[in-house]
């Protein structure tokens, strides 16, 4: 009798954690369906990732040959009352949606992710999403793993432009390390725009920040293979790369310290 009560225990405690568990690091989606189309396994031809870490994430279309960036939304979640909950910070296929919180059913397993749910916007009319995503593995062991977590940048300079002036006027930028992968974004708090975002996988050894661009909301990459001197100082990290056309200084978010 103790024996059952010990092995009915145990197993009403891993359910309970595995229903409070949240999503973590880079998922590929391997099934879909979006609104009224029959539901497909894969992508197609683009790819379709989703990136958590420490509360937020960021999803991003790409890599069909037609339309090799199709799309990025991102924001912050949370698990809930058993329910998957995101709210939209940026959302480039419908700016009205940006502020909206949505609650998905999920299921999560060491290798797989799967949300259902709806949205409501004014271009999304109660519109189902229904995703079952793989979790990516890295091939190699990350060297150093500083850079891991959800950053936001405080000053950034690309030869001529400048964060805060002209087209980045109150412009918000934040950036994802996962490994293998990491993702960042662009967008307008203010007028809820979207401006951009990039994304691929990368390598850091302490010192030297290698970023591999898969996708890129501005076009072709002028350097798809990125190198970037790397320095880590407290809560801040400073990259400088693009033959010197590029500083960036970001700050660690709070829940990633």
């Amino acid at each position: 009798m103790k024996k059952l009560w010990f092995a009915l225990m145990t197993g009403f405690i891993l359910t309970a954690q595995a229903v409070g568990q949240a999503p973590d690091g880079p998922f590929r989606v391997v099934e879909y369906q979006y609104g009224d189309k029959p539901a497909s396994k894969g992508a197609g031809k683009q790819t379709v990732l989703k990136v958590f870490k420490d509360g937020y994430w960021i999803a991003a279309f790409f890599g069909d040959p037609k339309k090799p960036f199709n799309g990025s939304g991102g924001g912050t979640f949370e698990i809930k009352d058993g329910k998957y909950v995101e709210k939209l910070d940026f959302y480039s296929w419908d700016s009205t949606a940006v502020g909206d919180v949505y609650a998905f059913d999920y299921k999560l397993s060491a290798d797989r992710y799967e949300q259902e749910g709806y949205i409501d916007s004014d271009k999304y009319k109660h519109y189902l999403i229904r995703e079952k995503f793989e979790k990516l593995a890295a091939k190699e062991p990350l060297k150093n793993s500083s850079l891991e977590g959800v950053w936001h940048m405080e000053s950034g300079e690309w030869g001529k432009s400048k964060l805060g002036i002209g087209e980045y006027k109150d412009v918000s930028v934040i950036k994802i390390f996962s490994y293998p992968r990491f993702a960042f974004a662009y967008y307008n708090p203010l007028t809820r725009s979207f401006v951009g975002a990039g994304g691929g996988t990368y390598e850091f050894d302490g010192k030297t920040l290698t970023e591999n661009i898969e996708y890129w909301s501005w076009g072709k990459p002028a350097f798809p293979v990125s190198v970037f001197k790397t320095e880590i100082r407290g809560d801040q990290y400073i990259q400088e790369g693009w033959e010197n056309g590029l500083k960036e200084v970001w700050k660690k978010n709070k829940l990633s310290l």
